[in-house]
């Protein structure tokens, strides 16, 4: 269904990027600019002043701050230093998250991990252990290059991932 003829002030359900002009006389202009979101266009032609108190206030006021898109939170991370146990033949790398999250790190040959970030920015650290043909070379050889994918998640945002190669070194 189309909105009612257009009021310049009040809240109207607009269609999305489909909309055709209902109000004789509105400029039809309007409707070719590109739409993302109803809530956008909500906002920018209703909105014309009010309050956020929880004490009544403005209705529209808070309809528009409910309804506001948010930013997502950010999903970059970094991949600090890197400390090899050569008894274990382990690495155990620093990994440097901007928020609340989880790291999962994955490859082929290594034990996958799984680690959740604090909501301040901090390192966290996830040990990379061979597994399989890889352990087998490193326990013969003593030595083996691993490549392993490091996945950050945040909290109510979407993944990121980033690859390295990790040198596992053990004695023999």
């Amino acid at each position: 269904p189309l909105p009612a003829p257009f009021e310049p002030i009040g809240l109207h359900a607009v269609p999305s990027k489909l909309a055709t002009p209902s109000a004789a006389g509105f400029p039809s202009a309007f409707w070719n600019e590109p739409v993302t979101t109803s809530c956008e266009l909500v906002a920018a032609i209703a909105y014309v002043g009010g309050n956020f108190t929880s004490a009544g206030g403005d209705p529209l006021a808070s309809y528009v701050a409910r309804y506001t898109p948010q930013a997502a939170p950010s999903n970059l991370f970094t991949i600090g230093a890197a400390k090899g146990d050569l008894s274990r033949g382990t690495v155990r790398l620093t990994v440097n998250a901007p928020g609340a999250g989880t790291l999962t790190l994955s490859g082929a040959g290594v034990r996958g991990a799984k680690a959740t970030t604090p909501a301040s920015p901090a390192g966290v650290q996830l040990t990379v252990q061979a597994t399989g043909k890889s352990s087998q070379t490193l326990n013969r050889v003593g030595r083996v290059n691993v490549k392993v994918t490091i996945a950050f998640t945040p909290t109510g945002g979407s993944a990121r991932s980033r690859s390295t190669t990790v040198v596992l070194k053990k004695r023999r």
